[in-house]
């Protein structure tokens, strides 16, 4: 498998480097078939990174430790989904996550451009075909996950604690896509503004790029934002950087997609604005939640309760029902403590806040204990656990009452539908624009047989 790994990146580095000479040639050469010849390869450069992506989650699923990749960022006593997430634990799993999302967005907007008039559309197929390039030169040069290492270990480094989480596994991949589909987007962003007047395909294609991102980077906030809440002493924050970092392209791209549709338009694109506008509003709603929580931080010994009161006038009872010590298969050990929460007479499903302590097959500790928030998610309010210590008969607890924390989650769902369908409308944004420009040929063709008749006559 290592030996197809190499193979299929090596073979998208070509692939961009054909594309890149093809569209030099092509706008100095004035020669359209090159520039298609181009997006070929761009097209065949985004399969074989789609590929090289795929012989990666292979390798890390199958724990060969010959590469230094799974040796470094899994373990055998990882689950297999983990270890699937370690794909976006390094630099070479970042990058290659990056250059998927960057060459499927190239090869897309490479067969837009084709159709633009002058040298307009081979400059972007080659603006984008050296984007790709330079992703997978730093993939096969400097940072290869297919790198062997020997002798070969017969377990591996592990994973980091904080990463262990199935919504960062699922956020961390989703956000480098979405990166690599921003990267095009902004390229063609940048090109289209140097080169005025702007013509509609390139807007068109603007567009589509920037919704193409929202939809991915959406769901991949809202999942890094989750995994941030739920660890560490039960206070938000954005994750990392790199969550931060999607954050700020999200709203950009949203800003981008909005500006160039056209506002006034009718049909499904007016609907998927109002559809957006809607899940804009929601999200803004559940914001304001944020300030309005209501914390304390209180000792629960085994069997006693303490009660808070929400921001709706509601009394909360949480009674401790113990703390415990526990082995979970197969690489924690945790410590816990858990509630039982009562709202109104109404009692509510356990809340258990973790202490887990990560251990590698010998049963040896590599990293500082995690703690894991405990979550009760309600209509109006969550009630959020978090552990601050904990020791025998007793623990001391941060207790959080959120309200509408809930809209956040139908706020982005709403968005993502509205996205979805701006997406819509914008690749029927884009027919229009090729229709109309068939048409200006056309009658631009029709035009010049009448001046020669006129001229022969």
């Amino acid at each position: 498998m290592t030996s197809l790994g190499q193979f299929v990146l090596w073979g998208a580095f070509a692939c961009a480097a054909v594309a890149a000479t093809l569209a030099t040639l092509a706008g100095a050469l004035r020669r359209p078939a090159y520039a298609a010849g181009a997006s070929w390869a761009l097209a065949a450069a985004a399969v074989l990174t789609t590929a090289a992506l795929a012989v990666l989650a292979r390798v890390l699923v199958a724990s060969e430790f010959a590469v230094r990749y799974v040796a470094t960022f899994t373990a055998f006593s990882l689950p297999d989904a983990l270890k699937l997430g370690a794909i976006s634990s390094g630099p070479p799993g970042v990058l290659l996550l990056w250059s998927t999302g960057l060459a499927m967005a190239a090869a897309w907007g490479a067969r837009r451009a084709l159709g633009e008039d002058g040298r307009r559309g081979p400059m972007l197929v080659l603006s984008l075909a050296v984007a790709v390039l330079f992703a997978l030169t730093l993939c096969v040069l400097q940072h290869n996950p297919f790198a062997l290492i020997d002798p070969a270990p017969i377990d591996g480094l592990g994973m980091e604690p904080e990463l262990q989480r199935v919504s960062i596994v699922l956020a961390n991949p989703l956000i480098l896509i979405g990166l690599g589909l921003a990267t095009a987007a902004a390229l063609v962003g940048a090109l289209a503004a140097l080169n005025r007047p702007f013509s509609m395909r390139m807007t068109a294609l603007v567009r589509q790029l920037a919704v193409a991102t929202e939809l991915v980077l959406l769901p991949a906030v809202l999942l890094g934002i989750r995994a941030a809440s739920q660890i560490g002493n039960g206070t938000f924050r954005l994750w990392d950087q790199l969550h931060l970092g999607a954050v700020v392209v999200l709203v950009t791209a949203f800003v981008v997609s909005w500006m160039t549709a056209t506002p006034h338009e009718e049909g499904i694109n007016g609907f998927a604005r109002r559809v957006s506008l809607t899940g804009v509003a929601v999200i803004a709603v559940a914001l304001t939640g944020i300030p309005l929580r209501t914390t304390a931080d209180v000792p629960l010994v085994d069997g006693q309760s303490t009660s808070l009161t929400d921001r709706f006038g509601r009394l909360w009872t949480f009674a401790s029902q113990g703390t415990s010590r526990f082995e979970r298969p197969p690489n924690q050990y945790v410590l816990a403590v858990a509630v039982a929460p009562r709202v109104g007479g109404r009692r509510l499903p356990l809340i258990t806040a973790e202490q887990r302590e990560y251990v590698d097959g010998r049963g040896e500790s590599r990293y500082e204990p995690v703690r894991i928030t405990g979550v009760s998610a309600g209509v109006l309010v969550d009630a959020q656990l978090a552990l601050l210590e904990i020791g025998p008969g007793g623990a001391m607890v941060r207790i959080t009452l959120w309200p509408l924390r809930t809209l956040l989650a139908v706020g982005a769902a709403i968005l993502w539908i509205g996205a979805l369908l701006r997406l819509a409308a914008a690749i029927g944004a884009a027919q229009a624009a090729d229709r109309a420009q068939a048409e200006a040929q056309g009658a631009a063709a029709e035009a010049a047989v009448e001046r020669w008749k006129a001229a022969a006559l």
